[in-house]
C-alpha cells in the first residue's frame, strides 16, 4: 500500500518463512524451564524502541523484564531489567516471556520477533508502525496506536499480565 500511495506502483508482498511446526515443536520443550517471566524485548537499538522498553520498564518496577541484545556476553540484572546475550535459537529467548514486546518507532516492513511470539501464542504487543499489525493479523489488543508513550504501553502490558 506505502508504493502505490507513494508511487503509484503495486508490490507483492513476500513473508519471511518461518517454519512454524518446528517452531512450536522446539518451544513445547523449553516453555516450562523459567519460573519468573516477564515483559520480553529483542534488541539493543533506539529505532528498534529501546528507550521506550527502558522506560515501560520504569513504569513497572515490580515487573520482571528481560533485554535481549548482541552486546551483551553474560547476563546482568539492572533494577528490573535482565540483560541478556543474544539467543542464536529463538525459543531460548521466547521462553522467558509472559509477554513480548515490539515498540519498534521505526517502519518496519515486517516483525518476525513480532510474528514468531504470535505464533506460540505468547501475548504480543506491537507499534503501529509499517508492517507489524501484519504480524499479529492486525488484532486489535495486540497494536499499539500510542507507540511513543510509555504509559500505554504499560497499560497494554497490564492487561496481559
Amino acid at each position: 500500500q506505502k508504493l502505490m500511495l507513494l508511487y503509484n506502483k503495486k508490490s507483492l508482498v513476500e513473508y519471511p518463512f518461518i517454519d512454524e511446526a518446528r517452531l512450536k515443536n522446539d518451544f513445547s520443550k523449553f516453555e516450562n524451564q523459567i519460573e519468573h517471566k516477564g515483559v520480553v524485548f529483542i534488541g539493543d537499538s533506539p529505532i528498534k524502541g529501546l528507550e521506550i522498553a527502558k522506560e515501560i520498564a520504569s513504569l513497572m518496577p515490580t515487573t520482571n523484564f528481560y533485554f535481549f541484545s548482541r552486546f551483551i556476553n553474560s547476563s546482568k540484572k539492572i533494577n528490573n531489567i535482565t540483560w541478556m546475550a543474544w539467543e542464536k535459537n529463538e525459543v531460548d529467548i521466547y521462553k522467558y516471556a509472559k509477554v513480548v514486546i515490539v515498540p519498534s518507532i521505526c517502519e518496519e516492513g515486517y516483525g518476525r520477533v513480532s510474528r514468531e511470539a504470535f505464533l506460540l501464542n505468547i501475548p504480543v504487543l506491537v507499534s503501529n508502525r509499517g508492517g507489524l499489525p501484519e504480524t499479529v493479523d492486525g488484532k486489535h489488543s495486540c497494536i499499539v496506536n500510542g507507540y511513543l508513550n510509555p504509559q500505554i504501553w504499560k497499560e497494554k502490558i497490564e492487561n496481559f499480565l
